[in-house]
């Protein structure tokens, strides 16, 4: 039996390619297992050390805006509150929609939304840097942005 030559370049790439996949499956291991034993064998030496401040790091402010509320919310009524920064209408009207519909609390909680620079109102003008911070100290508890 002959086979052509398009099958023989057909059965060489799948070959290459399950090649390929098995030995980032073997590095993937090893390596995962080096790092295992380099965690437990590296011990901590004793030392002291010194920590100078550094007072040329940027503080960032974490005031947030107040939240809109949808028009059920009662402060209460003993429900968790979800907190969520938008910046764009396709983010903050789904949520918008969420709290007039009922849907929050139908689930068991309140949104809260704080859109970015709505209506050039200074109060809602928040930085990136800002809405980071803020996600991550927990005063948020989800971050919508567009790119």
């Amino acid at each position: 039996m002959k086979m052509d030559r398009t099958r023989i370049i057909f059965i060489a790439i799948i070959g290459v390619t399950l090649l390929g996949i098995c030995g980032a499956l073997v590095y993937g291991a090893i390596n995962s297992r080096l790092q295992e034993a380099e965690a437990t064998a590296v011990s901590a030496p004793n030392t002291t050390t010194t920590t100078t401040t550094n007072n040329d790091t940027p503080t960032v402010n974490l005031d947030s805006p107040d939240p809109i509320w949808g028009p059920n919310y009662s402060a209460d009524d003993g429900l968790p509150t979800y907190i969520c920064g938008a910046d764009a209408f396709g983010s903050y009207f789904t949520l918008q929609q969420m709290q007039m519909s009922g849907k929050d609390i139908e689930h068991g909680f309140h949104l809260g939304i704080i859109p970015f620079f709505l209506n050039d109102d200074p109060a809602y003008d928040v930085s990136e840097e800002q809405r980071t911070a803020l996600l991550a100290a927990g005063k948020w508890n989800c971050l919508l942005t567009t790119l």
